[in-house]
């Protein structure tokens, strides 16, 4: 058995403090603070405290990311024990001087719909808005992130019809940069869970002249690294003529190639729409069937807000990026930063009227990120 005892601090999570935990990170992006970590085969032991005789716990190596090591870099569970010199593995995310301008900027209104009148007549419905964490790295030193609308319209719109996204990753470097979407993911506090990368392949035949297919067109070689990797994900080329059928595939690449300077989306979840091609973006509202919020136990009135910090927040929304410079990431860095539940506003039901972008006054802009809420009883 490889004994691993060690004092560490964990700086790549934009934390400032300092503890004497050793610190796991796991692919979901949760950091687990331990002691007294033992690995033995698949499986690494360890206790949540610093006495030889506590609770040992153990967790799959297939679940970790890396550990933290006093005086050294962050690496895999199976490689060596190296200085602060190594170049293998986890390395260290340090925010950059404007990632507190990148957090503060979304959603820093106060919000209500027009000119409705609060009532204490509870409700099942609601507008969720979100700020993000200030534990967040939204910039580093080599990419930025951004949370953008889908649609630039926001006057004439439906809440619940305009309330989808897309994540944005800026290069800011004269390097290309990879992004592994296997381990580029999105996670929240109730359970859910998905990476950006999508396997899946799906064939569809349609019985009329004209089809469509999703491949692998957008390649890599044009930025001068071949198409082995880094092939861009979801290219799309549209065919028509008198075949009797047409073939639908389904196909993307891992890992996602961002020239020098450049800013290109997350990949969007594909799906089958009749004989089209429908995308699904991100989207921020919470659903009646895992909502973290009641109506009774959290007291939900129409047109009345309910206020949350990071902390007592019952809803948020983790997002990690897997980014490297090279090509077969040696080396590699994870950034995240989380949504949180910041202001609930109850309304009436939105499938019976429509909550119109145009009446939700308090500050709406670009940077405001909402969604709407189907809470139970």
């Amino acid at each position: 058995m490889k004994k691993i005892i060690t004092l560490a601090a964990f700086a790549a999570l934009a934390v400032n403090t300092m503890d004497s935990s050793d610190r796991i990170i796991l692919k979901s992006g949760e950091i687990m603070d331990v002691y007294n970590i033992d690995i033995a085969g698949s499986m690494v032991y360890y206790t949540l405290k610093d006495n030889p005789d506590a609770p040992i716990y153990k967790i799959r190596k297939s679940e970790i990311f890396g550990i933290k090591l006093e005086g050294k870099e962050i690496q895999a569970v199976d490689g060596p024990v190296t200085g602060t010199d190594t170049t293998q593995g986890l390395l260290e995310c340090i925010p950059a001087e404007d990632n507190s301008i990148h957090i503060d900027k979304y959603s820093q209104g106060d919000y209500r719909y027009g000119n409705k009148k609060a009532s204490d007549s509870q409700t099942n419905h609601a507008i969720a808005f979100y700020r993000i964490a200030p534990n967040s790295i939204m910039s580093t030193g080599d990419v930025a992130f951004s949370i953008e609308w889908v649609s630039k319209k926001l006057r004439g719109m439906a809440c619940r019809y305009i309330t989808e996204y897309k994540i944005l990753v800026q290069n800011k470097t004269d390097k290309t940069i990879y992004v592994d979407l296997s381990n580029t993911v999105r996670t929240d506090n109730v359970g859910n869970y998905y990476a950006f990368y999508d396997g899946t392949q799906v064939n569809v035949n349609n019985s009329s002249g004209g089809g469509v297919s999703l491949g692998l067109g957008g390649v890599a070689s044009a930025l001068g690294v071949g198409g082995a990797v880094g092939s861009l994900a979801n290219a799309v080329t549209v065919g028509s003529g008198s075949s009797s059928g047409s073939t639908m595939s389904f196909n993307q690449q891992k890992i996602l190639t961002i020239p020098p300077m450049g800013k290109i989306a997350l990949p969007v979840h594909k799906y089958i729409n009749g004989r089209d091609v429908g995308e699904k973006f991100e989207n921020f509202s919470i659903e009646k069937a895992w909502s973290p919020i009641s109506k009774k136990n959290d007291n939900v009135c129409k047109w009345r807000s309910r206020y949350y910090d990071y902390s007592n927040s019952p809803y948020s929304i983790k997002y990690l990026i897997t980014y490297s410079f090279s090509p077969d990431f040696a080396t590699y860095r994870q950034p995240y930063f989380t949504l949180y539940l910041s202001q609930l506003y109850g309304t009436f039901h939105f499938y019976n009227q429509d909550i119109w972008l145009d009446e939700i006054q308090g500050g709406l802009d670009v940077n405001t990120i909402l969604g709407s809420v189907e809470m139970p009883d």
